[in-house]
Order: C-alpha cells, then sequence, then structure tokens
C-alpha cells in the first residue's frame, strides 16, 4: 500500500468523523442534509484513495479486493457507495425532509407516535397491533427536524436505506443519519488501520 494513500485515507476519514460530529449536533434539515452530503463524500473518497494506493502490490490487491467485496455484500456499505454516485453524478434526492415527532416507549420500545408534527400539532400513528397503555409508557422521545434516508436509484437499481450493518440490526433513538454515519466511521477506522500496515 502506498504511504501516499494512506496518508490521503486518513484526511478523507477525519473528514468523515468531523461530518458525524456536525450531524450529531445538527438542528434542521438543511443543516443535515448539507452534512450528509460532505459525509458521504468522504467516506467514499477513503475507498478511492485505497484502491488507488494498492496497485502495484499483490497483498494490498488482494485486501482491497476483500473491502470491496464487503462494500458489495453489506446493505450499509453498498447504500451509502450508491448515495454518493446519485448524489454526485445524478440528479435525484437522497435524503427527504423528516418532521419532528414525539415516541412514546414502553419498557425501551416504541410503541406509539406523534409524526409530522407543525408546532403542537402532529398525527398519533400507534406502532404496535395491541393499543397503548398510557400507564406503561416509561419514555417519551423527543426528535427534531431531520433528515430521512431514502431508496436511491442508479441505473435502473434501487437501493434502500440499510437497516443491518456486519449481520447485527441498526436500532437506536438517534436519526438515521447520524447511526448510519457512526456505523461506517467505525468500519473506516480499522481499514485505514489495516492499510497502514500493508505499507510498501
Amino acid at each position: 500500500m502506498k504511504a501516499d494513500a494512506v496518508g490521503r485515507a486518513r484526511e478523507r476519514l477525519a473528514s468523515a468523523q468531523a461530518r458525524l460530529t456536525d450531524l450529531q449536533s445538527a438542528k434542521d434539515y438543511v443543516s443535515t442534509s448539507r452534512y450528509w452530503y460532505e459525509f458521504l463524500l468522504a467516506s467514499n473518497g477513503v475507498f478511492n484513495v485505497l484502491e488507488q494506493g494498492a496497485k502495484g502490490s499483490n497483498k494490498s490487491k488482494a485486501w482491497f479486493g476483500n473491502k470491496k467485496h464487503e462494500r458489495r455484500s453489506d446493505s450499509l456499505l453498498r447504500y451509502l457507495h450508491q448515495a454518493r454516485h446519485v448524489d454526485e453524478h445524478g440528479l435525484g434526492p437522497v435524503t427527504e425532509l423528516e418532521k419532528p415527532k414525539v415516541v412514546l416507549v414502553e419498557d425501551g420500545k416504541p410503541i406509539a407516535a406523534v409524526e409530522n408534527m407543525v408546532g403542537n400539532k402532529g398525527i398519533f400513528r400507534n406502532l404496535e397491533d395491541q393499543p397503548m397503555d398510557p400507564k406503561k409508557i416509561s419514555e417519551m422521545r423527543i426528535y427534531r427536524e431531520t433528515a430521512k434516508l431514502i431508496p436511491v436509484f442508479n441505473r435502473g437499481v434501487r437501493y434502500d436505506p440499510p437497516t443491518e450493518h456486519m449481520g447485527s440490526k441498526i436500532e437506536g433513538p438517534e436519526p438515521m443519519t447520524v447511526a448510519v454515519a457512526k456505523l461506517m466511521v467505525q468500519y473506516l477506522e480499522p481499514m485505514v488501520a489495516e492499510a497502514e500496515t500493508l505499507g510498501q
């Protein structure tokens, strides 16, 4: 692996980490969608420079071939790759506005939500088949306006937002942009460290 490629990959990784921090503190759709676009560029840039840096070394090429296979087979890695391609080279959107919402939680599980909120009004929706028992509500989660991940289309193929990564479900109270970006950064950090061990 060429040393300058590892150096550039570290720069791209630092940009992705910074955009993750920005996504975590973004307070509206416009900011979130801008940071998401920048995150897509930075995170995919790590793959791009390491692919170039692997050329000329059979060991590095084989290593990167495995990473490329993971990107094709893992739903999160594949989605981010295709979303970046659509955002950079196409005209279709990669996010939509998700209005503020309140989620009612029972024993750690979301059971109802007030969605599409404008001011203090919204639409109530049961998330379970059984009617909600207000006495069992243990938590109320308030979500601000954010960017919602949507399916992207590239060359006639649809790529849905990921629901799992490396066999584990993506879940939790964070907006999907944050949850997905966090998992991608956690994937890229050891990837760049491994690339450094392949130095020529």
